[in-house]
């Protein structure tokens, strides 16, 4: 019993010991405190430079804002260019196919029937020219997407 009493005194010792260390660490370091440049100015200044600093940052947001949609801009355009590119390197190598007569519908018909159709006749409802339509080249393209 007087062994636990004994490591029970000791004990309390220690903790006031070590609460005392503290306690002194605590002032040291309270006493060797160098304020920053910015605590040292007073509130005004303080909220005067936070604005300025805050309008700088937002110019330069923008300006960053500005030079990031150019450049999406530019590869916007390009992607442009090369798809049209593409499409009319596609369609310099597309064949047409025999027209068959325009129906009632603006958009022409292309003709299924492999070619039975006469293509010397000069009746008026033929077309007589074999360039090929823009529903022409918008289909070839779709189908070679679709493989």
């Amino acid at each position: 019993m007087a062994d636990s009493q004994m490591n029970l005194q000791e004990n309390a010792e220690l903790i006031q010991r070590y609460l005392l260390h503290l306690r002194l660490r605590k002032e040291e370091a309270d006493r060797s405190y160098i304020p920053t440049p910015w605590e040292e100015l007073s509130e005004e200044e303080q909220l005067l430079l936070a604005t300025y600093h805050a309008h700088i940052h937002q110019e330069e947001d923008l300006d960053q804002q500005i030079k990031f949609r150019g450049f999406l801009r530019e590869i916007r355009e390009k992607n442009t260019q090369l798809c049209r590119k593409r499409y009319l390197d596609k369609m310099s190598t597309f064949e047409t196919g025999v027209i068959r007569q325009e129906r009632a519908s603006p958009t022409p018909s292309i003709d299924t029937d492999n070619g039975s159709s006469d293509p010397t006749d000069k009746s008026p409802t033929t077309q007589t020219y074999e360039a090929p339509s823009q529903l022409q080249r918008d289909l070839a393209a779709a189908k070679e997407l679709q493989t």
